[in-house]
């Protein structure tokens, strides 16, 4: 009279074992039960053909209306398996070994797609206020400090979703150098960034970690007289993150804790170009168009907690993003300059791919369209040696959906 009988193979199963065996000389009647089986995730991949026999009484078992369940790995593989009676035993046979991944083992791939994106943040804040900043602040005879900040909360869209607040600085020194066609600006950067993120698939299945990267790059810039520019970057450095859900089904159907700690390299690298035209005494216009690349590297890691032990081969995420936009700047007197942006972006790639036992799992998403109105005041101290303090805001929707700010401090001696 026991309604369900999950069957738990641990780790050293092998063809031909038996779970469980009664001695009842009466026999034993399972009927009307449901019987399901489960793996260990550190378990080695069972076979086509492999027999278990989960229970086994020498005197007999009844099994009418029985419901045999699936076959699960862990909270990531499924298998293929028929489970009937078989003389004196209740025998599991495979059928396909392994068959598929499971819906929920996306979610730790999810991890992926919350750190790249959090990086490419990284490149938004070097490739916007980080040049800016440097380009105001560059010295002529020596290189000056120039420093950017910015932070924001996002929600990614990747067929599921994952909720991105994070913060990210940049700092670094700038010089110029006057050439015939205008301006040059150049100089070295140390880039870093924190934040933490929770993800969720459409089953409700909930995940949270943190992530951080750390790095350095370059930038450079080209002012013409014209009012061209063209510009670029290069970054380079590590991310760290980390994975826990209370979520996942385990393989005897009830919720289990998994987690891991990953980390891999990344790179990046933009160019920009653009014209700023003079509208009238104190309107500016500023057209600009960017190509924004970064690369994360793999990783593997094994999946933690209660019952779990797989190993998950992260592939490389590599994002690259097309932006376009113009920006209208309007001097306030003395005191300061309004300005209103909009930008479309897409992104081609941002995708997360992985593999469990060579199996690959459901692969997440970015890719495709964003648009971003920004919003902003920069305040002119009348002190020459006083800060600018630039003051933006920046809302998106489409494929990323949310606000990011900044509060940048601007000396120029």
């Amino acid at each position: 009279n026991f309604e369900n009988l999950n069957f738990y193979l641990q780790e050293d199963t092998i063809n031909g074992d038996t779970i469980l065996t009664l001695t009842d000389d009466k026999g034993t009647d399972i009927s009307g039960s449901n019987v399901n089986v489960g793996m260990a995730g550190s378990t080695s991949t069972l076979q086509v053909g492999d027999k278990v026999n989960l229970l086994t009484n020498s005197n007999g078992i009844t099994a009418d209306g029985v419901t045999y369940g699936r076959l699960q790995q862990g909270v990531s593989i499924e298998y293929e398996f028929t489970t009937d009676l078989s003389g004196n035993s209740i025998v599991a046979t495979v059928d396909k070994a392994p068959v598929k991944t499971t819906e929920q083992s996306k979610s730790p791939v999810e991890t992926q797609i919350a750190s790249a994106a959090f990086v490419n943040s990284g490149a938004d804040t070097v490739a916007g206020s980080g040049i800016a900043n440097a380009v105001q602040t560059a010295g002529r005879s020596s290189a000056e400090m120039f420093g950017a900040s910015g932070g924001g909360n996002m929600r990614y869209k990747s067929g599921s979703y994952s909720d991105m607040r994070g913060y990210n600085l940049a700092l670094g020194f700038a010089k110029a150098i006057q050439n015939n066609a205008g301006k040059l600006t150049y100089g070295p950067l140390l880039e870093y960034g924190w934040g933490n993120y929770t993800s969720q698939l459409d089953s409700g299945i909930r995940a949270d970690g943190n992530t951080k990267y750390y790095g350095i790059g370059m930038i450079v810039r080209q002012d013409n007289n014209s009012g061209l520019y063209y510009e670029g970057s290069l970054r380079y450095g590590r991310m760290d993150a980390d994975y826990a859900s209370g979520d996942l089904i385990g393989a005897d159907g009830e919720k289990v804790y998994a987690s891991y700690d990953s980390s891999s390299s990344y790179y990046g690298a933009h160019i920009g170009i653009g014209r700023v035209s003079k509208l009238n005494d104190t309107v500016k216009a500023d057209i600009y168009a960017k190509l924004l690349y970064t690369h994360q590297s793999g990783d593997s890691v094994t999946l933690g907690g209660a019952g779990n032990g797989e190993v998950y081969d992260f592939d490389e995420v590599n994002s690259t993003r097309a932006r376009s936009g113009a920006r209208l700047s309007k001097e306030n007197c003395e005191r300061g300059t309004y300005y209103v942006g909009l930008a479309y972006e897409y992104e081609f790639d941002g995708e997360a791919k992985a593999t469990v036992k060579g199996l690959s799992t459901p692969a997440p998403s970015i890719k495709g369209s964003s648009g971003m109105l920004e919003l902003g005041y920069i305040i002119q101290n009348k002190d020459v040696n006083a800060p600018a303090v630039d003051i933006g805001l920046r809302g998106w929707s489409g494929k990323k959906q949310g606000f990011s700010g900044s509060i940048n401090f601007i000396w120029k001696f």
